[in-house]
């Protein structure tokens, strides 16, 4: 929100208004989330008041506090980002149980149907379905400094239009690998070679519905979310690139299935 909107304590009395407002959407999304982990968890018999979930809370709270310099510079910390101790207490329990109840539905084996036990089959459902696209992206984070003070967007929409003036696939996809080169490095972004193998439930849902509605060797229009701006481009699936990536999809691919387990759960709240 800082970033957006600029340091709260610097505001004018609207701009305080907006900040506030959106921090309590953000606030009850997240609220309902929690809710909905909780909810989940509770359903397929995983303890949400157990020894390890508090034990993670009260370690991760000391970290912070460390972090920040002490108790006294930990309540400072909170007020400063709006933050109550016992909200945050709930997102470090949330974040707990909700890998405690990805580990109790890969053992059920129901709605987490692979695991690292049937690894050729997940490859293969990689491959073959399609609920998992590769995508690459360039990124063009809002808070960089570009030549001649250009923004995010105009940068992005200058790379994008340099990729639609391709003759065929092949320069398109070459193109695109260099907008990619170009763009600002910022490191779980975008560098050269990052070809991302996703599924429904993984990545922001704006992304997703970008990626999945684009046809292989397509650039997508100049996305803008809240971190930044992005150009899209679907590539097509390899076997030899998948399978080397088993054991990392197959975590992504987890968390993704309680996330939109999550999702609908949320949807009865």
């Amino acid at each position: 929100l800082d970033r957006e909107l600029g340091k709260y304590t610097e505001l004018d009395e609207e701009g305080k208004a907006e900040y506030e407002e959106m921090l309590r959407e953000r606030v009850a999304k997240d609220l309902r989330n929690n809710y909905a982990i909780l909810t989940l968890c509770q359903k397929h018999g995983v303890d949400i008041d157990s020894k390890e979930a508090r034990t993670y809370v009260n370690d991760s709270i000391k970290s912070l506090v460390d972090e920040v310099g002490g108790k006294k510079e930990y309540k400072a910390w909170l007020e400063e980002n709006k933050l109550t101790d016992a909200f945050l207490r709930l997102m470090y329990k949330v974040a707990y149980l909700e890998t405690a109840l990805v580990d109790k539905l890969t053992q059920e084996d129901k709605e987490i149907v692979y695991s690292t036990k049937n690894l050729d089959k997940f490859v293969e459902f990689v491959i073959e379905d399609e609920s998992y696209v590769k995508v690459i992206h360039a990124y063009y984070p809002y808070d960089f400094d570009y030549k001649n003070g250009a923004s995010a967007k105009e940068v992005a929409e200058e790379a994008l239009a340099n990729i639609l003036a391709a003759e065929d696939d092949e320069e398109r996809l070459d193109l695109m690998r260099s907008a990619i080169g170009r763009a600002p490095f910022v490191a779980g972004y975008s560098t050269t070679g990052n070809d991302y193998y996703i599924t429904f439930g993984q990545m922001n849902q704006r992304y997703e519905d970008v990626a999945f509605s684009l046809e292989e060797y397509e650039a997508s229009a100049v996305l803008e979310l809240d971190e930044g701006c992005y150009v899209l481009m679907r590539v097509p699936k390899e076997r030899d690139e998948v399978a080397p990536r088993a054991y990392e999809l197959i975590d992504q691919y987890r968390y993704a299935v309680v996330k939109r387990m999550a999702d609908e759960q949320k949807e009865l709240i």
